[in-house]
């Protein structure tokens, strides 16, 4: 029963899958691209969360 649990629970959990850069930064400015890339993705991502949860309606309403 405990071994068909772990499969079970295995199977449900989501992957995330990363990956090593193909190369390291050279410059200051493949390090500034690379920050910048990360920050208007993770500016993307709060936006998209802000924007749902202010268009979800009030738990009491």
């Amino acid at each position: 029963m405990g071994e068909e649990r772990d499969a079970y629970a295995a199977e449900e959990q989501p992957v995330i899958d990363i990956h090593p850069p193909h190369e390291s930064a050279h410059s200051w400015r493949d390090i500034s691209i690379h920050l910048a890339t990360i920050t208007v993705g993770l500016f993307i991502a709060l936006s998209s969360k802000v924007c749902r949860v202010a268009a979800s309606p009030a738990p009491g309403a």
